[in-house]
């Protein structure tokens, strides 16, 4: 946004002129007549974006605030289902994090034409999730966990956004495998505990969860720390998945440990409220060792060991462990999964460093193409190849439509497997009163 540095704490009036058809959504206070708002600053006035469109919305009460749900797009379905699980939801986590509204909230469903998996975004005054028919049909519970997640970026939003929304790439965001796996670890838990997922939804998203951990971890020489400090050198989309992802999971270990030590007397659920509570206004940048020191005060227990290994280091998660102290029994296997290592492309889908023996090579693509599309699929970056890849089967052949010398060159290739260990649900059922005591005060939250 631009704005006169001296004006910023002015008050501003706002006329808003309205396509035929269209509606517009905001929690800007009103003003005297339609279409006009007001807002008693710069800050409050970017905090609060209008939406305008053709959508559709549904009013619901929380609090005694009116607070609306807008449904955009071309393709709008389930819209009683994702309104149902969103009051939910909020419900929920408003409750356990002590969130008051001081006005309305504004929640937004955007329908994407492409198959994309749900990702969502939460702001202080409003959330957006974005989602496919797709997702819809044959990935809901996961719209339910990005839902979930979302309001917690909007809970924690002055330390999960700052310096994220303005420059994603400034140094004071060092903990964002923290705040992130912050947002995902309540997004899955809240699911649980407000109704939408069962214990075998949460058990069964969990393993997958692993999975994709010990898929990527392969790829990833840095501690998540590092990763998160240097997020600018990396892939961005790419690296902000995988610290979700692994931050998400330390989350879980750390839940873990604490609740097993103290004997389910204190959790997870201290740390995230306490720092909900007391930092949320904080005006400095938080570090790796101020998360440490909050959870090591919080939970009498010294983790600068668990740190040093999974957060500063790079040592393998203690998964087996973990699960079996919540009463989940699996074992590691190894697996084959089509791959074409990814890591041969550069951020603008150029190759480089083509090994003479990749599949690529042998269909005779070269150094320098630059991949435009897969099987009549457009690839913008390596997010969107690795995630192609992986929804083919190995030995299968696609075709690759690569750019070179302004030309469009279409090239056969064949997918090779490659070995990786995953793991394997044995059973999730706890043996000891202890397992069963940690997994109902994890799942319900008590």
């Amino acid at each position: 946004f631009m704005y006169i540095r001296e004006f910023q704490h002015l008050p501003i009036n706002l006329t808003v002129n309205v396509p035929y058809n269209w509606k517009l959504a905001t929690n800007l206070p009103f003003d005297s007549e339609d279409f006009q708002y007001r807002a008693q600053n710069y800050l409050e006035l970017i905090q609060n974006p209008l939406f305008m469109g053709p959508f559709e919305e549904i009013y619901f009460d929380h609090q005694g605030q009116l607070h609306y749900i807008i449904f955009n797009g071309i393709y709008k379905s389930n819209m009683e289902k994702l309104s149902l699980t969103s009051q939910k939801l909020l419900a929920y986590q408003t409750d356990l994090f002590s969130i008051s509204f001081s006005g309305r909230y504004l929640f937004i469903f955007e329908y994407l034409l492409e198959q994309r998996g749900p990702a969502g975004q939460g702001f202080p005054n409003y959330a957006v999730v974005y989602l496919s028919s797709r997702n819809i049909q044959n990935d809901f519970k996961n719209i339910e966990k990005t839902i979930g997640s979302s309001f917690v970026q909007s809970w924690f939003n002055p330390l999960f956004y700052r310096g994220i929304a303005e420059k994603i790439y400034e140094p004071q965001i060092q903990t964002l495998w923290f705040w992130k796996g912050l947002a995902e670890y309540y997004g899955m838990l809240s699911a649980v505990r407000a109704g939408s997922w069962s214990e075998e939804d949460f058990v069964s998203h969990l393993i997958s969860e692993i999975n994709r951990y010990l898929r990527f971890e392969k790829f990833y020489k840095l501690p998540v720390a590092r990763i998160s400090y240097d997020i600018q050198k990396q892939d961005v989309n790419e690296a902000l998945e995988y610290l979700k992802l692994k931050g998400e999971l330390l989350c879980f270990l750390l839940d873990v440990k604490i609740r097993s030590i103290s004997q389910n007397t204190r959790s997870f659920d201290n740390i995230a409220k306490f720092i909900r509570d007391w930092c949320v206004d904080y005006q400095g940048n938080f570090s790796d060792d101020d998360i440490l020191k909050i959870i090591n005060s919080l939970s009498s227990i010294n983790f600068t060991t668990f740190f040093d290994m999974y957060v500063f280091g790079k040592m393998m998660l203690p998964i087996n462990e973990t699960l079996e102290q919540a009463g989940i029994y699996a074992e590691l296997l190894v697996d084959t999964i089509p791959d074409l290592d990814h890591t041969i492309l550069t951020k603008n889908q150029v190759i480089n460093n083509l090994p003479s023996e990749h599949p690529f090579a042998i269909g005779g693509i070269k150094n320098g193409d630059k991949i435009v599309a897969m099987n009549n699929v457009r690839i913008t970056d390596r997010f969107d190849f690795r995630k192609f890849i992986e929804s083919q089967s190995v030995s299968s052949e696609i075709e690759v439509m690569v750019e070179r010398d302004k030309l469009s060159v279409l090239h056969l290739i064949k997918i090779p497997g490659k070995e990786i260990p995953i793991l394997k649900l044995i059973n999730a059922i706890p043996r000891t009163e202890t397992q069963l005591k940690l997994r109902k005060g994890l799942l319900s939250g008590k």
